[in-house]
């Protein structure tokens, strides 16, 4: 998101928001093919994309149905971004966190301790203080904005958990499967891009304006397309949203740095987000004896790894 932000600020830059999601799922389904052909070699790899074409055409095609929600996901959230205050917009799309539990509990059918819910409670107080930067305004028309922002928290975990029961029941690699998400997100930005650009999508590609430090910032993107589809596979949707909230410290302490948007570094409001973050986030994944114990440096949990992980967690 800095990365964005940046490139976006840089004179000259007039390349539309659905052009970054075209050129990111393209360089995703570059970077998945090399690795395909480099784990299974150029055989192999041939008969895997021609098994997924027909003998697997269905699973293969379930793999457009969380491209379709992520697009409208997408707009949704243009649309809130259009009508709210930047800090309205980031603290009730932090939403997300316990809507994405709540759903991945009665979807999925596993539940999560007391203390689980505890600890995403506090990852939630966590984020809010990080994102809240005292203009809680509205820009437009309040109750769309609204509507928009909480449709868009609600398929946002809807399409992290179709991904996540897509991922862990598809018997292809992390690559094959990259490959074909890539696949489909890349025809539906396109199909979405020129639909929405008209003439000057057809004069001008969807490449236009893109320099090597926006090819770059992509390129960033794209890593974290894939990383993000590693995290599905080997763990859960809620595990995702709490680390994507942890990551939300470094882009805080990025935004100040780099911008100087944002929290104080040590200011109360950060040092409260900070501070309730990390706890959150180590309390969910370590559970709370393990984490106190980490947090003091002492004691036979910090030595020895915690126990065996609850099955909700999957922290291999």
């Amino acid at each position: 998101d800095l990365g964005f932000r940046y490139v976006r600020r840089q004179p000259g830059t007039c390349f539309a928001n659905m052009s970054a999601v075209i050129a990111s799922e393209l360089l995703k389904l570059i970077c998945s093919a090399l690795m395909m052909l480099a784990t299974l070699g150029g055989r192999d790899s041939a008969r895997s994309l021609a098994r997924m074409g027909t003998t697997n055409v269905r699973a293969t095609a379930m793999f457009a149905v969380p491209s379709v929600l992520y697009t409208i996901q997408n707009f949704v959230y243009f649309v809130a971004q259009s009508n709210l205050s930047v800090t309205f917009y980031l603290v009730t799309k932090q939403l997300a966190i316990p809507m994405t539990a709540l759903t991945w509990v009665l979807v999925r059918q596993r539940p999560l301790s007391a203390e689980k819910w505890l600890a995403l409670c506090i990852v939630l107080v966590g984020v809010v203080a990080l994102g809240w930067k005292g203009d809680t305004g509205t820009q437009g028309n309040t109750i769309l904005g609204l509507a928009s922002i909480l449709m868009g928290v609600f398929l946002s975990s809807v399409s992290s958990i179709v991904m996540e029961k897509l991922l862990q029941d598809s018997e292809d690699g992390i690559w094959e499967v990259n490959f074909q998400l890539a696949s489909f997100g890349l025809v539906i930005a396109m199909c979405t891009f020129y639909a929405t650009e008209g003439a000057i999508a057809f004069e001008h590609g969807p490449f236009r304006c893109f320099t090597a430090l926006v090819w770059g910032c992509m390129g960033l993107q794209a890593c974290v397309g894939l990383a993000t589809a590693v995290v599905l596979k080997l763990t859960n949707a809620v595990t995702k949203v709490v680390a994507k909230a942890f990551a939300m410290v470094s882009g805080s302490m990025m935004s100040r740095i780099v911008f100087q948007e944002g929290p104080e570094l040590l200011s109360p409001q950060f040092l409260v987000g900070l501070t309730a973050t990390t706890a959150g986030t180590m309390m969910y994944s370590l559970g709370a004896p393990a984490a106190c114990a980490r947090c003091l440096g002492s004691g036979p949990a910090a030595a020895e790894p915690a126990g065996k992980p609850e099955p909700d967690a999957k922290l291999d």
